[in-house]
Formats: C-alpha cells, sequence, structure tokens
C-alpha cells in the first residue's frame, strides 16, 4: 500500500517518474499518455518502493542526489537492531493521494 501512494505522489508531478532506470520505450510511451501506440499486451515496467521513496526524497531536498537514500538509522534503538522493519519512510502528504 505504501508503494502505491508514493507512485501516486510521484504521478502527481508526472507519470514518467516511476519509470525504472533501464525502461522498454512501449513503457514510456504509455506513462507519457500515448498507450495507443503500444501492442495490446505490453506489461508496465514500474519502480518499486525503494525507488519511488528514494526519487520523493530527492525531490524534496531541492534535488540533492542521493538525498533519500539515507534512512534513519536502526542502531540507535535497540529495539530495532537486526529487524528489517524499521527501513526508510517518506513523509507523502495525504492530498498526493488526490491529484489528478
Amino acid at each position: 500500500m505504501l508503494e502505491h501512494l508514493a507512485k501516486a505522489y510521484l504521478v502527481g508531478f508526472h507519470p514518467t517518474l516511476v519509470l525504472e532506470k533501464n525502461f522498454d520505450f512501449p513503457t514510456l510511451l504509455r506513462l507519457a499518455g500515448q498507450g495507443q501506440r503500444v501492442k495490446p499486451g505490453h506489461i508496465l515496467k514500474t519502480i518499486g518502493l525503494r525507488v519511488a521513496l528514494e526519487r520523493i526524497g530527492e525531490m524534496e531536498a531541492g534535488g540533492t542526489p542521493g538525498a533519500g537514500k539515507k534512512g534513519p538509522s536502526r542502531s540507535a534503538n535497540p529495539r530495532h537492531r537486526g529487524s528489517r522493519s524499521a527501513g526508510c519512510v517518506a513523509r507523502v502528504p495525504v492530498s498526493a493521494a488526490h491529484r489528478g
């Protein structure tokens, strides 16, 4: 669910912001609003949660490269040492889900 919210936030700015780094041309066409030019059955390839959060972090930091890659330190809280659940979390405004 968080992945969908993060992607919705990015798509609110422009759909091509959810393109994978090594995207294929039909995916670019579809995200650019030219899906009618793509052969039926094409599978849309987009980024995952981690990359979406990295891109949001970089955008919110004024374009500072790598700004979204820095996550919270897990070693600061002994209850979270070795826990995989304490990952990177981005603050996405609630209004982002309502952008069209």
